[in-house]
């Protein structure tokens, strides 16, 4: 279900006998693109033997609107051992709510403010040492510089 205000899907949910998926409620969740994106992440590595356990993630660019981010930040912390750097210039932080659902339950995540030369996020994710998977977000559509990177995923913000 899609809903153009805010938190409208507990009471649906509530009120239901069969599950309810959240689509996007106002300027608050965008569970169904975080479910595509963590599904994306998840066949990647299975493909390669492992799971979203133990998974090193950087989740790059504007943390503090993005609806998809948030409801990924918040699915991650169903698994184990996840460690979550989260990079974006000052102002656009991920917000400390969704943040805290990480922090917790104990799980390790780092926040980096430098994004380099003129939001080419990429640059910045390469410098994160043992970063395994990074995730883009991007507005601009411009993904030249994500080629050279591998399992380099992108979602529109």
């Amino acid at each position: 279900m899609r809903h153009p205000l805010e938190g409208p899907f507990a009471e649906d949910a509530a009120a239901s006998r069969v599950p309810v998926i959240n689509g996007g409620d106002g300027a608050n969740e965008h569970s169904s693109q975080a479910l595509l994106d963590l599904y994306t992440v998840r066949r990647e590595l299975h493909a390669r033997g492992r799971g979203i356990d133990g998974l090193r993630i950087a989740v790059v660019g504007d943390l503090r609107y993005g609806r998809a981010v948030h409801s990924l930040l918040k699915l991650l912390a169903l698994f184990d051992r996840v460690s979550v750097h989260l990079v974006s210039p000052p102002g656009l932080e991920a917000p400390a709510d969704v943040v805290a659902v990480l922090v917790d339950g104990g799980y390790a995540v780092e926040v980096y403010h430098n994004l380099g030369d003129g939001g080419r996020t990429l640059l910045q994710a390469q410098r994160l040492d043992g970063v395994e998977h990074p995730l883009l977000l991007r507005s601009d559509g411009n993904a030249d510089d994500a080629d050279d990177v591998p399992l380099a995923w992108e979602t529109a913000v």
